[in-house]
């Protein structure tokens, strides 16, 4: 790798931001999703799915499901989903914290970091294209979370009056 990047073409550049924006909604989804099996108010649940990693909530969930729900096969197509999650946020996550350099138009190299393949620290090829089928699966992955949410009654957002209203600061 290079020192340092002197220019990574734009359109890969907004593909990666795409991805890392949609991955935004994923996170927000599955910390709903823990707050909802643990019956938890979400406001207050945001504060601890907030610090923790996200490979801990998806094996938050995966611990909470039989918990809430007797084990059927809607659990397996559950653990399905949150396993494609797990696969995704490892791409996401290898390119989101790569170390990116220009290749050839079109391209740019991304020395990644995967604790979960023989190659621990390997150098990929990267393509608008390629960013954008990630973005497509994100896309899925996503629609199928927010699809569950709507079926289990997840996000839900607290009752207004439930919530305290802070008052500004007087001024000295």
């Amino acid at each position: 790798m290079t020192d340092y990047p002197t220019h990574i073409e734009a359109d890969l550049m907004a593909g990666l931001g795409t991805v890392v924006s949609q991955w935004a909604y994923i996170d927000y989804l599955m910390g709903e999703f823990v707050a909802f099996l643990v019956e938890g108010n979400p406001a207050s649940m945001y504060v601890i799915t907030n610090n923790v990693s996200a490979s801990t909530i998806s094996d938050w969930c995966r611990t909470l499901l039989p918990v809430r729900y007797e084990d059927d096969e809607s659990l397996d197509e559950i653990r399905s989903l949150l396993s494609d999650i797990d696969r995704l946020r490892a791409e996401r996550n290898a390119l989101a914290h790569g170390l990116w350099s220009p290749h050839v138009p079109g391209a740019a190299k991304v020395q990644t970091v995967r604790w979960d393949r023989s190659e621990v620290i390997k150098v990929d090829l990267v393509t608008a294209s390629d960013l954008k089928e990630l973005a497509h699966d994100i896309d899925e992955a996503g629609n199928a979370l927010a699809a569950l949410g709507r079926h289990l009654g997840f996000p839900k957002l607290p009752h207004p009056t439930t919530q305290r209203r802070v008052r500004p600061r007087k001024k000295r």
